[in-house]
């Protein structure tokens, strides 16, 4: 937990555990009646937060490994390796159990039990007179924790009232007990729970408050500092709990200092991950630091056990760390190899055998694992120029490359094959406006805004072509979608800009890339950016006969007409147009022969950049804003869910003769990625408010720290996490579904009852990206600061000639 504001709990922290000497009183006068402002003390954090700095990685993406006290490098097993998941920088993603578990609220802790609050009735997080805290707005809040089994329970809260006067306590969706809240003060109440209502597994917690009284825009109930979940058999625990802050600290050994976890006996961080591949290897140096003021050390234990969901625990570590001999380390390490890939509990515990205050450090916590035999950190020089092809509303599953489809696209295998192609790649949102946006600013939808038919991309936002302009490239725009249009905010910063739609041009992919060929030969002998945004395969499907031909040979007299369809899908989700088979095989081989039509011309275009020298100099990068639905989940079209036909969409990233070609990578990614890719491939400074990250070193062949993961939404209404083989939808906070999109693509199966450690870790990782202030760090638990843009929501008058416009797409009726 590294995030400002941490008050009573930190100052104890600093001024019994870390090596830093700090007055308390001095510190309290600093951080009392201070809003916690993200990033605010992340400096002053930083020294022990584990976070990674310049010089940690070497060229190759291994760890550089530093010797530490008397252990030597060749001691190390995992010297050489990768730092695939920093323990320390990852503390964030730890739930931290001493007698029980507890919830700090008021820092990034609570985020992956609140879904960030997301619609939970969390509000502003602060500190006042040494207490970090967190308001409770609305008369519902909600919280989800993880418990190994079904036992009474005794859960205390410390809370301190403003209008609310009472609340009463639910336990997965079971009444438990009212609450009388006694003063206006912080007091800590105490609540029963019997065995029945508590569940094994993710257990759902409801607190319905009398009354709230909006003050300074929130209609605030009370505030909330902690909540501690014991066993009803658990001693009594008191004095100061111990929270992630007083665990991150550092460590000596002689000469020596390190940043290190640090745990006293009785102490378990558990961690909920998903193990990295390439010969995975669980590392840490262990060691005891010895008692304040010459007090002889115990012997102390430290074991770390994996569970995974329906697979008995897996016993990694057991390591006795002798008192006599405190100060020194010893370097431990547990193949993870048969874990690769998976979602895994990761307990990491100490005790000891006597009543002791010395404590067990961890340094070099992690899980390391092989680079690439031959990897270079950077291109030797930048792209002179990038060119992205976004092919409107193309799914990914009807391309060869990432499915067994009947699908003829010779020109994007080729691509693919010559570049790298991301195989779990998502739309950041379900229809067009939203999507691009992301893709040119390099914010996410709940960012930008632009997520609404009526929304317009705020002025206060800079495009990237506004942005490169400024470095002098080129900069020309040809979009054949009417919502990526002036009107709505996105003509900024083009050289060359033409909307197909607004302009009332033809829009078949033959006329874009036509145009932009053209544009591009007449600034060949400049940098530029092109964005190619071509609209076939989109409503309404209407590919020329032989493209048609192709996956329907067969007569058809039936109702759908092609260039009707845009139209006929409208009514055919209002059940005005009841479909056969037949109909329905029609419709989706005038899908796929768009798709083979836009490929023919994309192969063109291709080779008049071949022809003028420049396709060894550009990276391409292809890749589609959301697909198209075909009765999957009993809809047709797109904007409407965020399951996989809608989200799974192609990326691929080509840059002859320096991105190695065949590479099907794995990792998650999303549309936040375009603009820092395109900014690293140009080796132009990465603007600081962009959310994403570069996938350049990535395709590169270097490993980047995870975890990993895509997220999608749907207007802020829904919310979804794609990490590794499995999918999380959130339906508001507590409708969820989990669907491994491996051995079920179709997201049919509902395994949220069934995977309860994959459960937490995917709701642990979406509630810390929707919770981060800046979406850029969400991994980390140095939480970066919010942008500085200052973003409105601004809207546009939907006038007719743009709802014609609009309508001929399929999106006005």
């Amino acid at each position: 937990m590294i995030f400002p504001g941490l008050g009573r709990r930190l100052v104890r922290y600093w001024s019994e555990s870390m090596t830093v000497d700090m007055d308390r009183r001095r510190v309290l006068g600093v951080l009392a009646s201070v809003p916690i402002v993200p990033g605010a003390v992340a400096s002053l954090l930083a020294a022990c937060s584990g976070k990674k700095k310049a010089g940690d990685q070497n060229a190759s993406g291994s760890t550089e490994v530093k010797p530490f006290g008397d252990v030597e490098p060749e001691q190390i097993p995992w010297k050489d390796m990768y730092r695939g998941y920093d323990m320390m920088d990852r503390i964030n993603f730890a739930s931290l159990k001493n007698e029980g578990l507890l919830i700090d609220l008021g820092t990034s802790d609570f985020f992956k039990y609140t879904l960030g609050q997301w619609r939970t009735g969390w509000g502003r997080s602060f500190v006042r007179d040494g207490v970090g805290y967190t308001h409770i707005v609305g008369v519902t809040t909600r919280l989800f924790f993880p418990w190994d089994k079904s036992e009474d329970l005794v859960i205390r809260f410390r809370a301190k009232p403003f209008a609310g006067t009472f609340f009463s306590l639910y336990l997965n969706e079971q009444a438990i007990q009212r609450v009388d809240l006694k003063s206006a003060q912080w007091e800590t109440y105490s609540v029963s729970v019997p065995a029945k209502n508590v569940k094994a597994g993710e257990n759902y917690m409801k607190f319905r408050w009398d009354r709230t009284e909006n003050v300074a825009g929130e209609d605030l109930a009370a505030a909330m500092d902690y909540i501690h979940i014991v066993p009803a058999t658990a001693s009594d625990v008191g004095g100061v709990l111990p929270t992630h802050s007083t665990v991150v600290g550092k460590a000596r050994a002689g000469k020596d200092e390190a940043p290190a976890l640090l745990l006293a006996s009785g102490m378990t961080l558990t961690y909920w991950l998903r193990v990295p591949e390439g010969q995975p290897m669980l590392g840490m140096n262990l060691g005891i630091l010895p008692p304040a003021g010459g007090v002889a050390a115990p012997d102390m234990s430290v074991t770390a056990v994996a569970f995974t969901d329906g697979v008995p625990a897996s016993e990694l570590i057991s390591h006795s760390c002798q008192g006599a001999e405190a100060g020194t380390f010893s370097p431990r390490a547990a193949d993870l190899s048969g874990m690769a890939g998976k979602v895994v509990r990761l307990d990491v515990s100490v005790d000891a055998s006597a009543a002791t205050d010395a404590r067990v450090a961890l340094v070099q916590p992690g899980i390391y694992v092989m680079p690439p035999a031959t990897v270079d950190a950077r291109p030797a020089k930048a792209a002179r120029n990038v060119v992205v092809v976004m092919i409107d509303t193309l799914r990914a599953d009807h391309t060869a490359p990432y499915s067994k489809t009947r699908v003829q696209t010779p020109v994007f295998d080729k691509v693919a094959r010559d570049g790298a192609l991301f195989e779990r790649f998502s739309a950041v949102e379900d229809w067009t406006k939203p999507s691009c946006a992301t893709m040119l600013t390099g914010l996410y939808p709940d960012t930008h805004k632009a997520q609404k038919e009526e929304s317009k991309l705020s002025s206060s936002i800079p495009m990237i072509s506004e942005m490169l302009k400024k470095q002098g490239i080129a900069t020309g725009a040809f979009i054949a979608n009417g919502y990526v249009s002036g009107k709505f905010g996105f003509e900024r910063g083009w050289d060359e800009y033409t909307n197909y739609i607004r302009e009332s041009k033809a829009t078949s992919a033959q006329h874009v890339f036509g145009d932009a060929a053209a544009w591009i030969e007449a600034n060949k002998d400049r940098r530029f950016y092109a964005y190619v945004h071509t609209i076939d395969p989109h409503v309404p499907y209407s590919p020329p006969d032989e493209f048609l031909q192709m996956y329907d040979k067969e007569p058809y007299s039936g109702p759908i007409v092609p260039r009707q369809t845009h139209l006929q899908l409208e009514d055919i989700k209002k059940d005005k147009i009841v479909l056969s088979d037949r109909d329905k095989e029609r419709i989706v081989a005038l899908y796929d022969g768009e798709i083979s039509y836009h490929d023919k011309w994309f192969g063109g275009f291709l080779q008049k950049l071949s022809d003028l020298g420049l396709i060894e100099d550009t990276m391409i990068i292809v890749v589609s804003d959301h697909g198209e639905e075909f009765w999957d989940h009993g809809g047709v079209g797109h904007g409407h869910q965020i399951h996989q036909e809608l989200i799974h969409v192609p990326f691929v990233v080509m840059w002859k003769g320096t991105i190695p070609p065949e590479q099907r990578i794995g990792d998650n990614h999303d549309h936040s990625c375009l603009v820092p890719t395109i900014f690293d491939a140009l080796q132009i400074s990465t603007p600081s408010h962009l959310e994403g990250r570069s996938i350049l070193p990535r395709a590169m062949g270097r490993h980047e720290d995870g975890p990993h993961a895509g997220f999608s939404t749907h207007q802020g209404d829904r919310e979804a996490a794609w990490s590794g083989r499995h999918k999380l939808i959130k339906l508001g906070p507590v409708n969820t579904f989990l669907y491994d999109v491996v051995d079920d693509p179709g997201c049919k199966k509902d395994l949220d009852k069934d995977l309860p450690i994959t459960l937490t870790y995917m709701q642990a990782m979406l509630g810390q990206f929707l919770g981060a202030p800046s979406k850029s760090d969400w991994r980390s638990s140095t939480l970066g600061e919010k942008s500085a843009l200052e973003i409105e929501d601004e809207k546009v008058e939907m006038d007719e000639e743009l709802e014609q416009q609009l309508k001929a797409l399929g999106y006005v009726q």
